[in-house]
């Protein structure tokens, strides 16, 4: 069986990273779905309405 290292040192620099990303990209991307699913009620009827809901809820 192989051993594992952990630097505690590196796990807490990945987990910044992770929540300063998350903090950064979350209102962006909220705002993207939040338009997508706007947009596909808008479309209703036309093909691409269903993809765009979808991505909406994902």
């Amino acid at each position: 069986m192989a051993d594992v290292s952990v630097v505690p040192q590196e796990l807490h620099a990945s987990a910044q990273v992770a929540r300063i990303l998350a903090e950064e990209f979350g209102k962006p991307i909220q705002a993207a779905l939040t338009s997508a699913t706007t947009t596909s009620g808008q479309l209703t009827g036309w093909s691409v309405a269903g993809g765009l809901g979808l991505l909406g809820i994902s």
